[in-house]
């Protein structure tokens, strides 16, 4: 292609995840399908990139200039009822106009909450993940960044070990990912750190914050728990054990 100038082209193109393509990125999708052929999936409540796409009609543009159509997928089956719940209640803040799903699945729990001391905030959701992988097959801390160097001091102490990638997990090993890199994975259950730092406080920052909230929220196929140093977002409707 470089050589002779001929691009590839496709009668057909699948785009995932494109409500984090930019504009540029999608036009050179786009160019891939001269007849704008095209089946392109994504959750606008999970735009978090900064040239990220807010809406549909917008991304369609970028891509083709053919006509398409916009299909609401309201139905999943991923995460459980009461976690989605949950997580749904973020959508108001995200900035983007979105239809709230249903899950299938109707058991399981709301997320936990536990607000504990700052000065013993690592170890608490290292006790934390101790207690989750007695009951699930493997788990994940989503917490910020600058708290991940002590949770994984903490997760020492516990004897694990903190890993920042899901191949080929050692049986001592545990994900430790930002709210930001989490996107796209699924563990049976979630530690959250800090959901009120995650969201934010800024006017300018919240929508942002409410989109990698929701995203740390439906991580987990079983169960959530947020330990924080202080009470979660009023939004959520969660009440600390």
């Amino acid at each position: 292609t470089l050589l002779n100038g001929t691009p590839f082209v496709y009668g057909h193109v699948v785009v995932d995840e494109a409500q984090d393509h930019s504009a540029v990125a999608l036009r050179v999708i786009g160019r891939r399908s001269p007849t704008g052929s095209m089946t392109v999936l994504g959750d606008l409540a999970q735009s978090t990139t900064p040239a990220g796409q807010e809406r549909w009609e917008d991304a369609l543009r970028h891509l083709t200039r053919a006509t398409g159509s916009v299909a609401h997928l309201t139905i999943g089956y991923r995460v459980p009822g009461p976690v989605l719940d949950v997580a749904n209640r973020l959508l108001p803040l995200t900035g983007v106009e979105t239809v709230a799903s249903t899950s299938v699945r109707t058991e399981g729990e709301p997320p936990s909450v536990r607000v504990v001391p700052t000065a013993s905030l690592a170890a608490e959701v290292a006790a934390e993940v101790v207690s989750v992988r007695h009951r699930h097959h493997n788990a994940s801390v989503v917490a910020p960044e600058r708290l991940h160097a002590a949770i994984a001091d903490a997760l020492a102490e516990a004897g694990l070990r903190a890993a920042d990638h899901v191949q080929q997990l050692e049986r001592d090993e545990v994900p430790i990912f930002g709210p930001e890199a989490v996107k796209g994975l699924e563990f049976d259950g979630v530690v959250v750190v800090n959901a009120h730092e995650i969201l934010g406080d800024e006017p300018t920052e919240v929508a942002r914050g409410a989109r990698l909230l929701y995203v740390a929220l439906t991580r987990a196929v079983q169960t959530v728990h947020l330990v924080a140093d202080a009470p979660p977002p009023p939004i959520l409707g969660l009440a600390p054990l």
